[in-house]
């Protein structure tokens, strides 16, 4: 099991329903996740919180609120939700591959109710 501190929004407390699937999904994958405060998240997910990415953080789907929010261009940009996140990583001097969705649409595959 790999280990990883990961950053989700709990603002407000417990974080908006995006925000708290991302321990949901990471902990379907395998991953043993610890909350850590965002100043240097291991990996971000789920939410519009890809400004919180530093140099040391893997992206796993998040997205940006607006076209000119500041990005760490060293951050691993793995895959993010969706085109324009991804300009503004490269606007901001980062490399992203074309690879775009958001996290939370694997929830079906995760939790099937009967």
């Amino acid at each position: 099991m790999k280990k990883l501190k990961v950053f989700w929004s709990q603002n407000p407390k417990p974080g908006n329903f995006g925000d708290i699937l991302t321990p949901i999904i990471l902990k379907h994958y395998n991953y043993d996740i610890t909350y850590c405060a965002s100043d240097n998240p291991q990996a971000i997910c789920v939410g519009s919180i890809s400004k919180f990415a530093t140099a040391n953080t893997i992206v796993l789907g998040s997205g940006i609120l607006a076209k000119d929010t500041k990005l760490n261009k060293d951050a691993k940009w793995i895959w993010v939700r969706g085109p324009l996140t991804r300009k503004c990583v490269i606007q901001n001097g980062g490399k992203c591959p074309k690879i775009y969705g958001d996290p939370a649409l694997l929830l079906p595959r995760i939790y099937r109710p009967n």
